[in-house]
């Protein structure tokens, strides 16, 4: 009777043990599924956050678009392009600052 008694010993501490490592690995499982789960709420609301800022993006471009720039642009007899803003005094500005402005300006050119 003693080896019948050692050998269910021996089965139930196996089975204790088995019971552990189901336990441990439902846990893991439930872990990976909860971090699973919480990347897919975070991926989510990223989605949004990009569904947000493009809808903003197109509004501000919308809104652009649709006001006048204040800002014309004119060739001179060389082609070089010059940028006039409306909103001040006389700011002729030479896109390439190789020509000195007085020199370079076709405001200026009719003066010289």
């Amino acid at each position: 009777m003693c080896g019948l008694s050692a050998a269910a010993t021996k089965c139930k501490l196996f089975a204790d043990q088995e019971e552990r490592e189901i336990q441990r690995l439902t846990a893991t499982i439930i872990n990976h599924q909860l971090k699973r789960l919480e990347l897919k709420l975070q991926f989510a609301e990223i989605g949004t956050i990009l569904l947000r800022d493009s809808e903003q993006a197109e509004r501000v471009r919308q809104e652009l678009h649709a006001q006048p720039s204040g800002v014309k642009g004119a060739r001179d007899s060389d082609g070089r392009l010059y940028v006039e803003r409306e909103d001040s005094a006389h700011h002729c500005q030479p896109i390439r600052g190789d020509l000195p402005m007085q020199a370079s300006c076709p405001c200026h050119a009719a003066i010289m």
